[in-house]
């Protein structure tokens, strides 16, 4: 997830005061996170060590997510990070050792931690606890101003998202709109219009842009016309609930690497090479910027057969809940309403309020609750 995701961040201020349990401060120059104070305490050197450690992981995490250390859950992620450590820590210097009279062991360290080997763990950490968010891509894409008739940019994006583990919107399966309607959609590339399209496909993350390749020039090869020229593909991601811009990307490829046989075949290379560098210099940013976002899990929740009359009453009332941070209403289709609560109450205490309120549970998962309305 927006200014809070995605391989290495180019400026980070310094938060010491993120972390008030162990004061620190650390900056990120150059790919790498410079941890000034890393404190650690154990039972013997090796423990106090690995906590020292761990105190420097948890900051550059922080460098990141904004407030991670706010976040009710995040030391599940600091836990799955610490637990693939190898490479994160580049170095580490003890610079000051103690033992209290009861044998505890405190150091004091300086760390420097790579920001490419924590974004290659800390990414996939985040995109799981995020429950595999939906993403809608929808990009206009142009060869010497005409549309092409199959939209490579588009379907690059959507492959290096979903290896990521991102849950890439079906366009093709929709019954919300035509492929006439989708191709004026790309055209305009209307933010509002954009983004009610993808709502109504239930996308948590819309991208949307502009991919443009141009300027070719032709020459002779082996007796036959090569041509080269330069593409480049813009890249906004948006949280569709609160349509918050989370990441943005520009790519580009010269003429040295857009070579093909015809103009078309030089431009599907040359977007081949933009959309894969946006998009990949996007996806981890887009988990962190929902991630630091939501400040809580949130939980899908799935209620079938209530009535209209009372959405509103129960919306109304979920939101009044202590420990509930927002209630965003997915849809509701046919008798079924689906929801998405960012709450600190847990899963089982969420489906036990339902329970008292005119539900009946049929399901509770880590992050979905399903149910029928028996009022």
């Amino acid at each position: 997830m927006g200014g809070k995701f995605f391989p290495v961040l180019v400026t980070i201020l310094l938060f010491a005061a993120a972390f008030a349990d162990r004061a620190s401060a650390a900056a990120i120059t150059a790919g790498e996170i410079v941890v000034n104070e890393a404190v650690g305490t154990g039972t013997s050197r090796k423990a106090a060590e690995d906590d020292a450690k761990r105190s420097a992981i948890e900051q550059g995490i922080g460098a990141f997510i904004d407030g991670y250390t706010e976040m009710k859950d995040y030391q599940v992620v600091t836990d799955k990070v610490f637990s693939k450590a190898q490479g994160i820590i580049k170095k580490f210097e003890v610079l000051n050792e103690r033992k209290d009279a009861d044998g505890l062991i405190t150091i004091e360290a300086r760390a420097v931690v790579s920001a490419a080997a924590l974004d290659g763990v800390l990414g996939p950490a985040a995109i799981d606890m995020l429950g595999n968010p939906r993403v809608l891509i929808i990009i206009d894409e142009r060869v010497a101003e005409k549309q092409p008739f199959m939209y490579t940019s588009e379907g690059q994006v959507e492959r290096v998202f979903q290896n990521s583990g991102l849950h890439i919107v079906d366009k093709a399966q929709s019954d919300v709109l035509s492929d006439v309607q989708l191709n004026e959609a790309r055209k305009k590339q209307n933010d509002e219009e954009l983004l009610r399209i993808a709502r109504n496909f239930k996308a948590d993350v819309l991208v949307s842009g502009k991919a443009y390749a141009g300027s070719f020039v032709s020459v002779k090869a082996g007796g036959h016309p090569v041509y080269s020229g330069r593409a480049s593909v813009q890249l906004k991601a948006v949280l569709t609930n609160t349509a918050q811009q989370i990441a943005f990307n520009t790519s580009e490829a010269d003429q040295k690497i857009t070579r093909g046989t015809t103009e078309e075949d030089a431009a599907v290379k040359g977007f081949q090479i933009c959309a894969s560098q946006g998009a990949k210099k996007m996806v981890n940013s887009i988990a962190y910027s929902m991630f630091g976002s939501l400040g809580a899990p949130t939980y899908r929740i799935k209620i079938a057969g209530i009535p209209f009359d009372a959405v509103f009453e129960l919306i109304e009332s979920l939101e009044t809940l202590d420990g509930v941070k927002s209630v965003y209403q997915r849809s509701y289709d046919n008798g079924t309403l689906e929801l998405d609560v960012v709450s600190e109450m847990d899963a089982n205490a969420l489906a036990r309020w339902l329970s008292k309120n005119g539900s009946s549970i049929s399901r509770v998962s880590q992050q979905t609750i399903d149910a029928g309305w028996k009022e």
